[in-house]
């Protein structure tokens, strides 16, 4: 009786190692692709903030050319559009809390709340 618990046994072992490596294996490429999507996704994000940048670049030089007829000098319409980002500025910093770091955080919070669910259903 003994003697035929052994091969079950040893069975069962090689089993269990077995699914601990496929397991590992699952964990290793769930990594990989969470990692290659996280990269894809800050090169594409980086990729459009430099072209926004560069954008709001060239509208700011546009935007202090127009205002030259009106200032009467260049150095006037950059410092006016230099006035306007410095007045954004101030007043995005004053608001930063309930405008911007709440949204984010909530939204954040949700995507890894839902990622970790998705985890969830799929093991």
């Amino acid at each position: 009786m003994e003697d035929d618990k052994i091969p079950r046994l040893n069975y069962l072992i090689e089993r269990l190692k077995v699914q601990m490596e496929l397991k590992i294996e699952l964990l290793m490429l769930k990594i990989a692709e969470s990692c290659g999507r996280t990269i894809g996704n800050v090169i594409t994000n980086l990729a459009v903030l430099i072209m926004v940048v560069i954008g709001i670049i060239l509208i700011s030089v546009g935007a202090a050319y127009l205002l030259v007829p009106y200032l009467g000098a260049l150095w006037k319409g950059f410092l006016a559009v230099a006035g306007v980002y410095l007045l954004l500025a101030i007043v995005l910093y004053l608001i930063k809390d309930s405008v911007i770091e709440k949204p984010l955080l909530n939204a954040f919070t949700k995507i890894i709340l839902k990622k970790e669910d998705h985890g969830k259903e799929e093991d």
